[in-house]
């Protein structure tokens, strides 16, 4: 997904979600099943889910997580 970061952040005048969030400000986020972190809590609870999203911006400084979609999951 840096790859898409990269994208994103070379084009000009353009934004993903809201003009007033620096593209900085973006941290990708791996929802995969290689991602341990989920192991750590129930992910079907949306309260427990968003506390760790919000953990996850925190720690890296940023106000929004991307990444984590059209995953296969087994």
């Amino acid at each position: 997904m840096s790859t898409l970061l990269s994208i994103i952040s070379q084009i000009q005048n353009v934004s993903v979600i809201d003009a007033t969030i620096s593209k900085k400000d973006y941290v990708c986020l791996d929802l995969s099943k290689n991602n341990t972190d989920l192991l750590k809590f129930d992910c079907g609870d949306a309260i427990a889910f968003e506390e760790y999203i919000e953990s996850y911006l925190t720690k890296n400084n940023a106000k929004v997580a991307f990444g984590g979609y059209n995953e296969i999951r087994r």
